[in-house]
């Protein structure tokens, strides 16, 4: 098994599925019908993608399945870019991080801390023209990804004007994509994750218990830690202010030299009550070496720049960093046996 294949099933295993799936639900939800022609190879998504194996017309392959008399599989002159539009799972993410390094985000949290709506609220301040530094969105593979959580604040018929839907195991548990374009031309592909705060919770007190969040703190290359204004000024705020306190620790056990930014979500209701507020305060300058940045998603916030923490995870997301050293015992060769690599990527 390559490098690539054990990737793929240890996202696989974690839970972090792929946009198309294996059963009829889920396909039912990428518009294709459920008699459709599918595919035996669990690694492959025709025809929403192209062959696994590479062959171009579908009916050649071993591994596919015959559809319904009325469904047209296609001929060796359609062309199926490797990835639908809905949130990446492994084997998108393999065919599309192949082109550049990938630089994954975890927003890490609790139920209902607001991951969601901070990305959906960014995305749409992206994709109305907002730049870090002169850079700004350059385009997505996951288009429909982010349409499908970012219509909820549209007016009806489109949306409901309202926050999107608290993240469960109903919905696509992947990563949604950014390309960011600097000033001098340079892309930058960036992958938010957007999963259930239950995976934190879980991993917090016990990894073992929460793949998913595992395989996201091994793969992340900065954290976002959300802690929630709402539940800490809440009736239940003293198991709020210690749950956090334990998934900060986790975080920051795991995290070595890579970047956490605290933010507190919904700053918009005001400060915690001072007892709690200092603990959360404490916790943070102790461990990360910096207070949480104060973040609200509302039209009319008493915020100043209420956004503006998040364009800190663009930079940190973008920020040229070096390579580690990287040693194998494997090879007599020297030159591939020990080598410190400086260039920056």
């Amino acid at each position: 098994m390559t490098s690539d294949d054990e990737a793929i099933a240890s996202l696989s295993d974690a839970g972090v599925t792929d946009a198309a799936s294996r059963s009829e639900a889920e396909v039912t939800v990428t518009g294709a019908d459920s008699s459709a022609a599918t595919c035996r190879d669990q690694y492959c998504y025709a025809p929403d993608t192209p062959c696994h194996l590479g062959n171009l017309q579908l009916g050649e392959c071993e591994n596919w399945q015959p559809a319904a008399p009325d469904f047209e599989a296609g001929t060796a002159d359609d062309y199926r870019p490797p990835w639908s539009g809905l949130a990446l799972g492994s084997v998108d993410l393999t065919a599309i991080a192949a082109t550049r390094r990938a630089r994954v985000v975890a927003l890490v949290g609790a139920t209902n801390a607001g991951k969601t709506s901070a990305l959906v609220a960014y995305f749409i301040r992206l994709r109305q023209g907002h730049s870090v530094d002169g850079m700004r969105f350059a385009g997505s593979f996951t288009l429909l990804g982010w349409d499908e959580v970012a219509r909820h604040p549209e007016f009806p018929p489109a949306g409901t004007r309202s926050f999107p839907p608290h993240t469960t195991s109903g919905r696509s548990q992947a990563l949604l994509h950014v390309r960011i374009a600097s000033v001098s031309g340079q892309l930058f592909d960036v992958y938010f994750t957007d999963v259930p705060g239950e995976w934190f919770e879980e991993w917090a007190f016990e990894t073992a218990e929460a793949p998913g969040a595992e395989w996201i703190a091994e793969r992340a290359d900065l954290f976002v830690l959300l802690s929630d204004t709402a539940a800490l000024q809440g009736p239940e705020r003293g198991k709020a202010r210690s749950d956090y306190q334990v998934l900060a620790h986790r975080v920051f056990s795991v995290a070595g030299d890579r970047v956490v930014l605290p933010i507190r979500s919904k700053s918009d209701l005001g400060a915690a009550p001072s007892a709690i507020g200092s603990a959360i305060e404490d916790t943070d300058l102790a461990l990360f070496g910096r207070a949480a940045a104060p973040l609200s998603v509302v039209a009319d916030s008493p915020i100043p720049n209420p956004l503006d923490p998040l364009d800190d995870v663009i930079r940190s997301a973008t920020a040229p960093r070096p390579m580690h050293p990287f040693e194998s015992g494997r090879t007599s060769d020297p030159f591939v046996s020990f080598r410190q690599v400086q260039r920056q990527i």
